[in-house]
């Protein structure tokens, strides 16, 4: 029986390789190309920072620091690298 955190982990991974936006998922973006780093104060920000910046097509809000990397593509999620991190595509929740 899986616990929780592995079943979290897991449905994290699975958001990343699946048709449609990612929204805030736990963890951070790993083996992904960087196109920039902003300070932000919220995941909102930071989703809205990925937004107005060239390539950007994920990003990761780390929240302790308030601060946000911004990716072209997004490997994988990685949660117990971070776990207070969350990562979402740009245009999630966006009609």
């Amino acid at each position: 029986m899986f616990t929780e955190e592995l079943e979290s982990y897991i449905y994290s991974i699975l958001k990343v390789f699946s048709q449609g936006d990612i929204c805030h998922v736990p963890g951070e973006c790993q083996d992904s190309f960087v196109i920039s780093y902003v300070n932000t104060d919220t995941y909102e920000d930071c989703q809205t920072e990925c937004q107005g910046t060239q390539d950007c097509n994920y990003f990761s809000f780390y929240d302790p620091n308030d601060f946000c990397i911004m990716f072209y593509n997004c490997t994988t999620i990685d949660v117990d690298t971070c776990p207070e991190c969350f990562t979402g595509s740009k245009d999630c929740g966006q009609q």
